[in-house]
């Protein structure tokens, strides 16, 4: 407390002009009214214009052990003053902070570093009354410092782990009264959240010969469970079996910046729906990494990392996916090693819920259309249309189709009557779906919790020198909950004559196609 009570104090004096230090005015404005200053001695005011190398020292140091103090103070969400110090913290840095965390290429402003702490400390319990040590780097230029700290933290996993950070600053401004600000925070101690594991800094690093071969045997399990060959390209599901019942697993999922408790059955809806909107990354040997982080007698706890990207198309950009589980001894008195807790985890840098939508709007087309490639792959069982797009119907969704009567439309909201629909009409036409268009930019509306998406069905009925071809209409709404667009409404428009040209469209080599048109 005392400690607390002096960087308070110590900050407010020293504060310059500068537009960092406005930022670290209103922050300090609003962490001194959690505290009672009139209490306090004079704290005396600090000359920073250093003229010896003992006086530059002095202030390094004592700059270095405010910073390792509050590192250590913030860590966990079940320290007493983690938001003061966190607040403490964020005052002090720079305008063009820096954030790095596990040899991670992801750089973060002070916001994304703000907004990863306050995750992070969800993740450990309380360990302010932990040694924290902190060593300088050696630095001719006075008005720069740099420091490592370290300190050892206790994930809510129940595994320890060494933190460390490397910490630079510099001085904030040539002023005569000034202090030293920070610039750039690396973590790059056990790193069991994030990047590569350093098994040197866990409670992991010696280990007996007999939970030494149990850990290499539930590893070469979870890699045989995670790997997927290259010519699948869907994410893998089989860990499930290896699951404890729904009253013994435990499982969150992030959603935007917070973690959110999922049953098992709700989950698994949560999982499907992840499979059918990515992909594991073609071409990459190693797609799935999958690390130990940490353990204790009857548990161990394992990071899986998959490279994937949202939607079908292999132009979109390859993003990371990671998953925690831990392997728990004889969850149901059977002597087995089972998964009894999972979590999603969030990114390093948060995706908010309304840029996750637009990435799977962005791609929604493609996914309806894999749907379709069933279809197209055999023309003359397009029928099957109806069962294929089932699973990315909403709980109750409302189907209009024209059923081959021209401008009248027959609604329904029985899936499987419309594919007795379809097949009673392909029976009578003999039509051919040869292929499908994604559409053009107005075929999709503005992204929001509602929407829509068009998709134009390119059709052969009898005639080869004519293309036919409908317009598909499919009204999205966002769910939350399984953080994909579901289907709540289709308008299946009957084929008309296509327009004189060339269209492109998938054919049944899933391959852009040319074929020219005429009336």
């Amino acid at each position: 407390m005392k400690f607390l009570q002096f960087a308070l104090l110590f900050f407010i004096i020293c504060i310059t002009t500068t537009d960092a230090s406005k930022k670290t005015q209103r922050v300090l404005k609003k962490v001194g009214k959690r505290f009672s200053l009139s209490e306090f001695g004079v704290v005396q005011r600090l000359d920073y214009m250093w003229r010896t190398a003992e006086t530059v020292e002095a202030a390094r140091n004592h700059s270095a052990e405010l910073v390792a103090r509050l590192l250590l103070s913030q860590s966990s969400a079940d320290n007493l003053k983690f938001q003061e110090s966190a607040d403490i913290l964020y005052s002090l840095m720079d305008n063009n902070f820096e954030g790095k965390i596990c040899g991670g290429d992801e750089t973060l402003n002070f916001y994304q570093m703000s907004d990863y702490w306050k995750r992070q400390r969800k993740t450990y319990r309380r360990n302010e009354k932990e040694n924290v040590t902190w060593r300088a780097y050696p630095i001719e230029d006075n008005a720069y410092n740099k420091f490592m700290v370290r300190f050892n933290s206790k994930s809510t996993w129940g595994y320890s782990a060494t933190m460390i950070y490397v910490v630079h600053m510099r001085l904030l401004g040539e002023k005569k009264y000034s202090n030293y600000t920070l610039t750039k925070i690396e973590e790059v101690g056990a790193c069991t959240e994030y990047g590569g594991v350093s098994l040197e800094n866990t409670n992991l690093y010696e280990l007996d010969p007999e939970r030494l071969e149990t850990r290499d045997k539930l590893l070469k399990h979870l890699q045989e469970l995670f790997y997927t060959e290259q010519k699948v390209s869907e994410i893998p599901f089989d860990w499930i079996y290896s699951s404890a019942s729904e009253k013994e697993l435990k499982i969150e999922v992030c959603h935007g910046t917070e973690l959110k408790k999922m049953a098992k059955k709700d989950f698994i809806k949560w999982w499907e729906w992840f499979q059918m909107m990515c992909r594991p990354v073609k071409g990459e040997n190693e797609h799935t990494l999958v690390q130990i982080t940490g353990g204790v007698y009857d548990r161990l706890v394992f990071r899986v990392t998959m490279l994937v990207h949202v939607g079908t198309e292999d132009i979109h950009p390859t993003e990371e996916f990671s998953f925690k589980l831990q392997f728990k001894y004889d969850v149901h008195g059977d002597k087995e090693w089972l998964i009894n807790k999972f979590e999603v985890m969030c990114p390093t840098i948060a995706v908010p819920e309304a840029d996750l939508m637009k990435k799977h709007a962005l791609v929604y087309r493609e996914i309806i259309g894999s749907r379709l490639q069933l279809m197209v792959n055999n023309p003359e069982l397009w029928y099957n249309f109806a069962e294929a797009i089932v699973a990315l119907t909403s709980p109750t969704y409302e189907v209009e189709n024209c059923a081959g009567k021209g401008e009248e439309m027959e609604k329904g909201t029985d899936m499987y009557q419309l594919k007795h629909t379809f097949w009673k009409l392909n029976k009578d036409t003999h039509g051919r779906m040869e292929g499908y268009t994604l559409g053009k930019k107005n075929d999709i509306s503005e992204t929001g919790e509602k929407m829509w998406a068009r998709i134009r069905i390119i059709w052969t009925p009898g005639n080869d020198k004519l293309v036919y071809d409908s317009r598909w209409t499919f009204y999205l709404e966002w769910n939350s909950d399984l953080q994909a667009f579901t289907i709540y409404k289709m308008i299946l428009q009957c084929p008309t004559v296509a327009r004189i040209g060339e269209i492109k469209y998938y054919s049944s080599l899933n391959k852009p196609t040319t074929n020219t048109t005429s009336q």
